[in-house]
């Protein structure tokens, strides 16, 4: 299977989950969690779709209760990440990270790293998330 076959299973996977059915989004994020450790990180657009299977698929274990799975896809995704020089996610994954972290020193330091990563992206919207997540707790 080639790397636009999973991102087809991950972008119908989003599909069953934004319908609210989570057992057919699983099937398919299920898919993409089992193929990620074999699809190629040679280009650079490589690793952008790797990194967003990982995030995506690492977002909807979250959603479902499965922290451990979703532990590990979103480190998987930071590897990349760090190992690649891409930033762009970074602010994301560290964000959920937080969300799912229940150690409160950890939770602050993944925030923060989050903020830092959303402010070198300019990215607002995640701001205010990880504001209003702040404020919430």
């Amino acid at each position: 299977a080639t790397i636009y076959t999973q991102l087809a299973y991950c972008g119908t996977g989003i599909a069953y989950q934004n319908n609210h059915e989570p057992d057919k989004a699983k099937y398919y994020f299920e898919k993409v969690r089992q193929a990620l450790p074999s699809l190629s990180l040679e280009t650079t657009a490589s690793v952008w779709r790797v990194v967003n299977l990982a995030y995506y698929t690492g977002n909807f274990y979250a959603e479902i209760g499965e922290n451990a799975i979703s532990e590990r896809l979103l480190a998987y995704a930071i590897k990349i990440c760090a190992e690649s020089h891409v930033t762009f996610y970074v602010a994301k994954i560290k964000f959920l990270q937080a969300r799912l972290s229940t150690d409160a020193q950890q939770v602050q330091d993944l925030l923060n790293d989050a903020t830092a990563f959303a402010r070198i992206n300019n990215n607002q919207q995640l701001l205010k998330k990880i504001t209003n997540y702040s404020n919430s707790r």
